[in-house]
């Protein structure tokens, strides 16, 4: 089973990674901004809490809920970091990725059959990714390239923290 995820404000942008990696992520746009709602959130739906926030992480704490506190703003150590409190892999599953706008599930589909891709995206790649809720169309261009450097990079820093080494 994958853990699912709730990110605050201060973190949306790996909210946006995690989803890219697979993961269920709810985000301050569906659970709200507020604290309280945060931690709602997470109890209702049984998800591991992502903040920078000391002061939501010690509230979620107390309340018996599971969070976890980043310490470090850069994308690589918060994932690794994510990684080793949780045991998530830190690749890319295509089959798995969900919209990083949305958080809905992608769906395959080939790309000459998709109205609203562009053409150079329906000459380059024979399918496309679509999702489900809010049509966004995404394909594995330059972007994954440098997003697969950024996680060979957080493997290496989880490597560090397994050993002991830290990040």
């Amino acid at each position: 089973m994958h853990p699912k995820f709730v990110a605050d404000a201060m973190v949306a942008h790996l909210a946006r990674w995690l989803r890219v990696m697979g993961y269920d992520v709810l985000d301050h746009t569906q659970c709200g901004e507020d604290d309280a709602e945060i931690l709602e959130c997470a109890r209702s739906t049984g998800r591991v809490i992502i903040t920078r926030d000391e002061d939501l992480h010690a509230r979620a704490v107390r309340a018996g809920l599971r969070s976890l506190l980043l310490r470090s703003g850069e994308v690589e150590h918060a994932l690794a970091w994510i990684a080793h409190e949780t045991g998530i892999d830190l690749s890319i599953d295509l089959g798995r990725t969900r919209c990083p706008l949305c958080n809905s599930p992608l769906v395959r589909v080939p790309s000459a059959e998709v109205p609203g891709a562009p053409d150079y995206v329906r000459e380059r790649y024979s399918h496309v990714y679509v999702c489900e809720s809010c049509g966004k169309i995404y394909w594995p261009g330059s972007h994954f390239t440098r997003m697969q450097a950024t996680l060979a990079r957080a493997r290496e820093i989880l490597k560090k923290l397994k050993s002991g080494e830290g990040g």
